[in-house]
């Protein structure tokens, strides 16, 4: 026989028969008769996928700009040396001309077996600016050089001692400062 005491004997069933009880109300409820209807939820339509307008080999506008050229996603100016601007990026030069169509008006389109150049072209986000794009491939890159071609303004009208004095002269055509000119 056990030597414990009885009381402690009756909570340890009390336990164990409370257990069991919460075990057995937490199983599912007993399968519906056969004659009742299962009633379940249609099943969900698919989600529709958005239809994609984009030509398969065509490119997509990036971030950077040179001038006011947006150049395709995976392009970054490398170099800008006085008015150019040269980007590069992995495409064929046939996207990169094909995506350049679609963003210039006016001038002119030259198409070679090595080249592609844009002559006098301008683009609507500044359409007072003239850009002149050269598209070359190279091996797996293309490279584009963006040009600012726009003429500079006409200087204003002046009097000739106002010429002799821009180019540091005085009227009768001798130095300004002939001590400070090297």
């Amino acid at each position: 026989m056990s030597t414990a005491p009885i009381s402690w004997q009756v909570g340890a069933a009390t336990v164990l028969v409370s257990g069991l009880m919460l075990f057995m109300a937490g199983c599912k409820s007993p399968p519906p008769d056969d004659h009742e209807p299962v009633v379940r939820e249609a099943p969900k339509a698919a989600p529709q996928v958005p239809v994609d307008h984009v030509a398969k080999d065509s490119l997509v506008a990036g971030t950077e700009k040179a001038y006011a050229v947006v150049l395709p996603l995976g392009f970054a100016v490398k170099a800008s040396v006085e008015q150019t601007r040269v980007a590069m990026g992995a495409a064929t030069a046939k996207q990169v001309v094909t995506y350049l169509k679609e963003q210039v008006r006016d001038g002119k389109v030259l198409e070679g077996p090595e080249r592609t150049v844009f002559k006098g072209v301008r683009i609507p986000a500044e359409p007072d600016r003239y850009l002149e794009i050269v598209v070359t491939e190279r091996s797996d890159t293309v490279l584009i050089a963006v040009t600012d071609v726009t003429p500079l303004p006409p200087l204003p009208p002046a009097t000739q001692d106002e010429r002799y004095k821009q180019v540091g002269l005085d009227p009768r055509g001798r130095l300004l400062h002939p001590h400070t000119i090297e």
